[in-house]
């Protein structure tokens, strides 16, 4: 049997920001802390709009 190609859409990350973010998990959040209140206070509007 031969290999078919992988179907469907292309991943949105290359390996090296899959790396980044296995390395942040790995940390976890308390060490991403003001990363994480800035995403919240930039996308909380569109959030509380259910978008």
């Amino acid at each position: 049997m031969r290999r078919r190609p992988a179907t469907g859409r292309p991943p949105k990350l290359d390996n090296g920001q899959v790396e980044q973010v296995r390395t942040a998990l790995e940390q976890g959040a308390q060490a991403h802390e003001s990363e994480i209140a800035r995403w919240i206070a930039h996308e909380w509007p569109r959030i509380k709009r259910g978008r």
